[in-house]
């Protein structure tokens, strides 16, 4: 089979795809993950994939994926697996976040109040109570917390809290710390250097890979769709996106869906947005 063009390649997957080589550490029905001999994890799947930090979406609907252990390599921006070249990069497929928006506080009020009602009506509950438990207290405790004070443990302990490939309580954190990053807050630094060293040890291999790009500011284009649409009070697109995020995943876009809503509720009603701007060129 011919070599794909890469529709979109995110720039922590072309990172990942640099070093040159490694091995297919798990494939699904219509994706897998690939490793670099750093253990950097890039996520390969077709057209109907949405772009993300470490996704490379294949100009092609149905893939010949790679087997577990299968090695690949990556020379002249062309990606081969086994006997077969999967795809080429060029430099238009690579996909970076969006720049950091500078909404109005009664903007991003005004948006949220579109966005709240629709996401409570496809409120997802974990089958284990334990875990509502540690999620509902997850979340509480990242709403009161103020930068400047240190990261409650209620807040880290979602981390790996939850059933899947990425837990609830990392997708929640995902959506937290890319809408904190996107609305320049400086609370998202501080969140990331006390979620980086944990993610070896408390969630899985795959979900800490989605979450250290979450760190520096990226997540799949759904989820920074969905924040800008709130911060241009925009009902349509706010609507359209929550639905496509309510698809996307087993619950992943639901959760991290609902940590971005709690991250800017947060940022809105903590003075974030006050210092955010005061600090502005």
């Amino acid at each position: 089979m011919a070599s794909a063009s890469a529709r979109h390649c995110g720039a922590v997957a072309l990172r990942v795809l640099e070093a040159g080589c490694g091995e297919t550490i798990a494939v699904f029905q219509s994706t897998a993950y690939l490793a670099n001999s750093a253990g950097e994890l890039l996520c390969v799947g077709p057209a109907s994939m949405p772009p993300g930090p470490i996704n490379l979406c294949v100009e092609r609907e149905t893939l010949l994926l790679p087997a577990p252990g299968d090695s690949w390599s990556f020379d002249r921006r062309r990606l081969s697996t086994g006997n077969q070249r999967l795809a080429t990069i060029d430099n238009e497929a690579i996909w970076h976040p969006p720049a950091t928006l500078q909404p109005q506080a009664d903007q991003l009020r005004a948006g949220l109040a579109i966005a709240l009602p629709l996401l409570r009506q496809l409120e997802t509950l974990p089958s284990l109570a334990t875990v509502q438990t540690t999620l509902h207290a997850g979340l509480a405790a990242l709403g009161e917390w103020q930068s400047h004070d240190p990261l409650p443990q209620r807040a880290i302990a979602i981390l790996g809290c939850g059933e899947g490939l990425t837990p609830a309580g990392d997708d929640i954190l995902c959506g937290y710390l890319v809408a904190l990053h996107c609305l320049g807050d400086p609370a998202a630094q501080q969140l990331a250097t006390a979620v980086k060293p944990l993610l070896s040890t408390h969630t899985s291999r795959i979900s800490a890979a989605h979450l250290s790009a979450a760190c520096e500011g990226a997540a799949v284009q759904l989820i920074h769709d969905l924040i800008d649409a709130i911060a241009r009070n925009d009902r349509d697109d706010t609507s359209a996106t929550i639905t496509a995020l309510n698809k996307y995943g087993h619950s992943s876009g639901y959760y991290a869906a609902l940590g971005a809503t709690q991250a800017i509720a947060h940022f809105t009603n903590s003075g974030s947005q006050t210092r955010n701007r005061s600090h502005s060129p």
